[in-house]
């Protein structure tokens, strides 16, 4: 499989690349098929040759990440550039925060069920009391009914004895 990739070139610390189509698992000092053009980061001066990267996107090559960021900014491909550089550190670390969101999402779950219960049992003493007081209600009604009738007999039953 051909990628399209970055090729270290230079005196130490000042290097320059050359963007080269070359096998996936080549070695970066190894052979190429083609040369596409070069990038300098120190004088961020580029050149690509546009038709042929886009010849050898068309024929299946696949650019690294860091090949595809600088493809993209030269505005060759169209898309948006890609994260370069996941290492198994950074790898590991995703996995870690993906964990710790998962882990605060089912916490949240369980404190929004427990919310739920709360207030279920909130709104069934509420309804209970309602109840409860309606209950009362009426049974303080029925009380003044039976005294307002207790009432009525009573002066009743003294004007019977004024009367004997």
């Amino acid at each position: 499989m051909l990628a399209i990739k970055l090729r270290r070139k230079g005196k130490k610390h000042q290097a320059f690349y050359r963007l080269v189509v070359a096998e996936k698992k080549s070695k970066l000092a190894g052979r190429f098929v083609e040369d596409l053009g070069f990038y300098n980061p120190h004088t961020k001066e580029m050149k690509i040759n546009k038709e042929r990267a886009n010849y050898w996107i068309a024929n299946g090559a696949k650019p690294t990440e860091t090949a595809n960021n600088l493809l993209v900014k030269e505005k060759v491909v169209e898309g948006e550039k890609v994260k370069a550089h996941s290492t198994r550190k950074r790898k590991k670390h995703l996995a870690r925060e993906a964990e710790a969101l998962k882990a605060k999402e089912a916490e949240a779950k369980a404190r929004e069920e427990e919310n739920k219960k709360e207030t279920e049992e909130v709104i069934e003493e509420s309804e209970e009391k309602k109840e409860e007081k309606e209950q009362t209600e009426e049974s303080s009604e029925k009380e003044e009914v039976l005294e307002n009738k207790t009432e009525e007999e009573k002066p009743v039953e003294e004007d019977e004895k004024v009367g004997q």
